[in-house]
């Protein structure tokens, strides 16, 4: 894949020999078994990026003047597991360490990233998006 494009190139630089799996437009919940006071998910709108070394999540902000903020890096090597969960609603679920505590961070609402616009394209198969993370971090762990 090319560079990183205009706003997202930079909120997050590629490492040295870090190389893109790909891109979806999705929605970042957070830790899922935490809700706010209204019972909702604390959800952010943004870009999801997989590397080949890890999953970056770059958030949206702004309503006439975009911003993009990188909110979370995990490294490939700290998930213990890749995830869907839920019943009615399902999300993909990543679970992984960092500074020695456990950590899981949901998302869900994927789509297709039109890189000229930055704007979501057609839905993506969440199994699809699981299966692909999934892959990504079993080859960064060798498996």
């Amino acid at each position: 894949m090319s560079p990183l494009p205009g706003n997202l190139g930079q909120a997050v630089r590629l490492n040295p020999g870090e190389s893109i799996v790909t891109i979806y437009r999705a929605r970042s919940l957070g830790d899922p078994r935490k809700k706010d006071e209204d019972g909702g998910y604390n959800s952010m709108d943004g870009v999801l990026l997989l590397t080949d070394q890890r999953l970056v999540f770059i958030e949206e902000t702004g309503i006439l003047q975009k911003k993009m903020i990188m909110t979370e890096s995990i490294d490939l090597g700290s998930i213990n597991l890749v995830d869907v969960s839920g019943f009615m609603s399902k999300i993909v679920t990543v679970h992984h360490v960092r500074y020695n505590l456990n950590y899981i961070t949901g998302f869900d609402n994927f789509r297709e990233l039109d890189m000229a616009t930055m704007k979501g394209g057609r839905p993506v198969d969440l199994y699809q998006a699981h299966r692909v993370v999934s892959e990504a971090t079993a080859r960064r762990k060798g498996r």
